[in-house]
């Protein structure tokens, strides 16, 4: 369907690619990286600079934001950074992959704002501080690489595997696992 100025991604580029701040919630739980983490993050509002007001609006951003502190499934926050759409890599087409779970509007290290939970979300919480401390007993209990395969089977946290097993389970047709 066409993009109006109600949909996130009609703001994808602003002239000179000028900061936007987006209120909203982490729908996914982050992935996290050595040095970053990535989530999927519900827009509720925006603003666009030089305005005051904030808008409504709906739709799904990816973000990626340095990996302290960790942000949690449930968590509302305010992003303040440039809006772009999803990157294209060489071997990935990634606005497809992206376009595929309904998300067209990409944020990279955005300054963030706290805002709290909803008392809604509390199951979704608690399901992430379980996955969590399921993943750190594993990692105490079993030696690496057997911890990082464990835990995706588990967790289904696929973070810790390394790319030659990850290019292994695609290759077999077992990724689903």
């Amino acid at each position: 369907p066409p993009v109006t100025p109600a949909d996130l991604s009609y703001y994808n580029t602003q002239p000179d690619a000028q900061p936007i701040l987006v209120t909203g919630e982490i729908t996914s739980e982050p992935v996290l990286a050595d040095r970053s983490q990535q989530f999927r993050f519900s827009a509720q509002q925006i603003r666009l600079s030089g305005q005051a007001i904030l808008k409504s609006i709906k739709g799904d951003l990816f973000v990626s934001t340095p990996r302290y502190p960790e942000y949690a499934l449930g968590l509302k926050l305010e992003l303040s950074g440039v809006m772009t759409a999803p990157p294209k890599l060489s071997q990935f087409d990634y606005p497809a992959y992206l376009a595929r779970q309904n998300i067209y509007a990409y944020m990279s290290f955005p300054k963030v704002t706290e805002q709290g939970t909803d008392d809604t979300e509390f199951l979704n919480i608690l399901l992430t501080n379980g996955r969590r401390r399921i993943k750190a007993a594993l990692q105490q209990g079993i030696p690496e690489p057997q911890a990082a395969l464990t835990i995706g089977v588990v967790t289904g946290d696929r973070s810790g595997m390394s790319s030659s097993v990850q290019t292994a389970f695609i290759q077999s047709g077992t990724t689903h696992i």
